[in-house]
């Protein structure tokens, strides 16, 4: 806090906290988790919450199999891809 009102100033503080108020940073991904969560929701999924849609990081790259599987989890939302599906 010392750091802070050493760079700026009462004035310049407030313009800031004006800001946040109508451009709200940090936890973004979570913010839009929830958002994709009620959207799945509404459109039919079950046991779905903000953490299926959190950034998740694997040891390796998902293959289709692995994002078939992740898809599968929203519900029944996503039909299981087939090869002939992708097709033109």
């Amino acid at each position: 806090m010392k750091e802070l009102l050493q760079r700026c100033d009462a004035a310049e503080l407030a313009e800031w906290q004006g800001y946040y108020v109508h451009e709200p940073w940090g936890q973004s991904w979570r913010q839009t988790a929830t958002i994709a969560s009620v959207m799945a929701w509404t459109a039919g999924a079950k046991d779905v919450d903000e953490r299926n849609f959190m950034p998740v990081y694997y040891d390796r790259p998902m293959d289709q199999a692995d994002i078939q599987k992740e898809l599968l989890k929203l519900g029944g939302l996503f039909q299981p891809l087939t090869p002939e599906a992708g097709d033109g």
